[in-house]
C-alpha cells in the first residue's frame, strides 16, 4: 500500500506550496506512514507536531497540482498526457514542454511549473 502514497520528499515540497487536502495517511519524521486510513490535512497534523507531513495518494497530487496550475493565467490551456505507467508529457497550447518516464518525474515536473 505504501508505494501508492508520495515519497516522504515531495511531501514536504507539497506542504510549502500549501497542499491541504485529506489524506490517507502521514509521515513522521521516522519516514514511516502511520494512521494509514485515517483522514489527516495540515490542520490536525499540526495539532501533533509540525515536522510531520501529510502522505497523499500519487493521483491525488497530481490532480491538486493540475487544478492549481490551470488557475495561473500563463497555464490555462495546460494539459496532461500520459499513460497507466506514468509516462508522457506537459503541453502548452498543444506544444510539450515537459516529458517525463515516471510519476515522479511528473509531479516534479509540475512542481517546477508552480515555482515558476
Amino acid at each position: 500500500m505504501e508505494k501508492q502514497f508520495v515519497t516522504y520528499e515531495i511531501a514536504k515540497q507539497l506542504k510549502r506550496l500549501g497542499f491541504d487536502e485529506e489524506c490517507l495517511g502521514i509521515y513522521c519524521p521516522e519516514l514511516d506512514i502511520h494512521n494509514v486510513g485515517v483522514n489527516w490535512n495540515t490542520n490536525n497534523i499540526n495539532d501533533i507536531k509540525k515536522e510531520w507531513y501529510s502522505a497523499p495518494l500519487w493521483q491525488q497530487v497530481i490532480d491538486w497540482l493540475i487544478e492549481k496550475l490551470l488557475l495561473n493565467d500563463d497555464y490555462f490551456e495546460l494539459e496532461l498526457r500520459y499513460f497507466s505507467d506514468y509516462s508522457g508529457g506537459i503541453y502548452l497550447k498543444d506544444k510539450e514542454i515537459i516529458d517525463f518516464d515516471n510519476k515522479e518525474m511528473l509531479i516534479e515536473s509540475l512542481i517546477q511549473l508552480l515555482n515558476k
